[in-house]
């Protein structure tokens, strides 16, 4: 490894970290750079995405752009 980072956890998370270590078969840091990694790799994707989200393309929809639109408002439209 390169660097050293130090934390400083709660005993609760110290010994559920433990736990998964020993459940995984696998150290601490192996967990915990698997966790970092998983983090960093889903907020890159939200920013690659972040201009989708709450965007609906409903001209593809079979029925024509409207079906869709009234399927949605049908199942969530609030009376």
């Amino acid at each position: 490894m390169e660097t050293t980072l130090t934390i400083r956890l709660p005993k609760k998370q110290r010994e559920a970290l433990k736990r998964r270590a020993n459940a995984l078969n696998k150290s601490e840091s192996e967990i915990v750079r698997e966790l970092i990694d998983r983090e960093t790799e889903q907020s890159f994707l939200r920013d690659r995405v972040r201009h989708l989200i709450g965007s609906l393309d409903s001209s593809q929809t079979v029925g024509g752009p409207h079906a869709l639109k009234a399927i949605i408002r049908k199942r969530n439209w609030r009376k």
